[in-house]
């Protein structure tokens, strides 16, 4: 049964977060991909925040198995949220 990575960037509106439930680095979702009728458990890889424009923050979710490391390095950067 194999499952293919994915991985997609969306901003703060198109993926429709409330401000109270906006995701964190490490968090989980499930993304559904309409065209293939398949479901992806992914998770926050990472976050591009834009605290002082109009600019909606963005996140990029995948299901890819990243090192460890990677991982850590990716929320030591979002600790002080």
């Amino acid at each position: 049964n194999d499952i293919p990575i994915v991985s997609i960037t969306v901003d703060h509106k198109e993926a429709s977060f409330d401000d109270t439930n906006e995701p964190k680095v490490g968090g989980k979702a499930i993304l559904q991909h309409h065209k293939y009728n398949m479901d992806f458990d992914v998770r926050v890889v990472k976050r591009r925040r834009y605290p002082f424009e109009q600019t909606p923050n963005v996140y990029e979710f995948s299901n890819k198995r990243d090192e460890l490391v990677d991982r850590t390095e990716e929320q030591k950067k979002w600790t002080s949220d």
